[in-house]
């Protein structure tokens, strides 16, 4: 498994506000592609989230750079914190200017497990916590 997943992101012409570029609340929307097609890698499409899931119980971002609808964008997503029934994702927003990256927004997210049908905390699976690399930084 990669321990960080980049993943292409689709600016929409709704994701624009009046001011031309990418409205603040769509950058949550980027963050969960990335952390979906992150867990895509060890969590098999048929899992039972009834039994094992999880829930999203804080979200940080901090903005850097504005992005408009047509420049080319990716979501960097790694683990960098697992603890006994949390774990923590961080995101970079990428934006490709030639051969050069500029941050344009970086985030967190700290993720509980749970089982819904009893809403009580769980463990992470042990399958999740083998596949999960901690990285400090991106």
């Amino acid at each position: 498994m990669e321990t960080r997943l980049r993943t292409s992101v689709e600016i929409r012409f709704s994701d624009i506000d009046i001011a031309g570029h990418v409205h603040n609340s769509k950058y949550l929307d980027y963050f969960e592609n990335g952390r979906m097609a992150y867990l895509a890698q060890f969590v098999p499409a048929d899992h039972d989230w009834l039994k094992e899931s999880m829930l999203v119980v804080r979200n940080e971002l901090e903005y850097h750079r504005s992005v408009r609808l047509n420049e080319r964008i990716f979501v960097d997503t790694w683990c960098s914190r697992l603890g006994n029934t949390s774990f923590d994702l961080r995101y970079r927003v990428i934006m490709l200017e030639g051969d050069k990256e500029l941050l344009c927004t970086s985030g967190r997210s700290t993720m509980v497990c749970v089982r819904l049908d009893t809403r009580k905390t769980i463990p992470i699976p042990s399958a999740w916590r083998r596949s999960m690399v901690v990285l400090e930084e991106a």
